[in-house]
Parts: C-alpha cells; sequence; structure tokens
C-alpha cells in the first residue's frame, strides 16, 4: 500500500502534518531516485504473476532480515530485506536452477542453495523466469 508522497520519500509528521501538499515535479535527486525505484517495483508487481496471485510462505526471521517467497504454479519471486545499517547475507533454498533479480542479472543456484547479500536498509528480489 503506497500513501500519497511515499513514492517520491515525502516526509511528514503527526496528524495535521501527516503529509503536505504533494509535489509532482521538480523532485531531487533523492526523491527522483525513489520515485524511479517505485515505479519500478509496482511494475514488477503488476506482470509477476506469484506477486499478484501467490501463496506467501516466511522462510527465514532475524532482527534485522526477513527472507519470504510467493509461489504461484511455476512462478516463484523470493524477496529479503534488511532493516540493519549494514549489508547483510541470508542463504536462500530453492529449486530453481537460475534466478533472475530486478536488474536482469542471473544468479546461479549451486545444489538448490544461493547467497543473496542485502544492502543496508535494502532489500533484494529474485524470481525465475
Amino acid at each position: 500500500v503506497l500513501y500519497y508522497g511515499d513514492e517520491i520519500g515525502m516526509t511528514g509528521g503527526n496528524d495535521p502534518d501527516n503529509r503536505r501538499m504533494m509535489r509532482f515535479n521538480n523532485h531531487n535527486s533523492n526523491e527522483q531516485s525513489t520515485l524511479d525505484n517505485t515505479q519500478k517495483l509496482a511494475q514488477f508487481r503488476r506482470n509477476n504473476l506469484a506477486l499478484i496471485y501467490g501463496d506467501l510462505t516466511v522462510l527465514d526471521v532475524t532482527d534485522s532480515t526477513m527472507l519470504f517467497s510467493r509461489n504461484y504454479f511455476e512462478s516463484n519471486t523470493y524477496v529479503a530485506v534488511n532493516k540493519s545499517s549494514t549489508e547483510v547475507s541470508v542463504q536462500l533454498s530453492t529449486s530453481a536452477k537460475e534466478l533472475t533479480d530486478l536488474n536482469g542479472t542471473k544468479v546461479q543456484v549451486e545444489n538448490n542453495k544461493t547467497i543473496i547479500v542485502i544492502p543496508a536498509y535494502g532489500y533484494k528480489i529474485l524470481y525465475n523466469d
């Protein structure tokens, strides 16, 4: 769910200052980067059957990370989230032979396992084609 302004990282305080007037242009570089990323994620979700219809399976949870999958028939999408200030690696067990990240980079799976490196305060999404 996106509340208006989330797509550019708009700040706000407690009600009634929860959101200011919406700005549709003249974004700074951070706002534009957030908008571009949000648009990319929305497009990916719109075209990914596992994210639209798939079953959710939580694969791993720690104090700083969460790894889950959405699966719809043969379509599998894995989402890894990191809320810590440092890069974190998590191991993913999957029957897929190869996965793809959002940038189109192929990720090899060996012996049904791969390591996902999640940036600080970031995420990584992998899926099978």
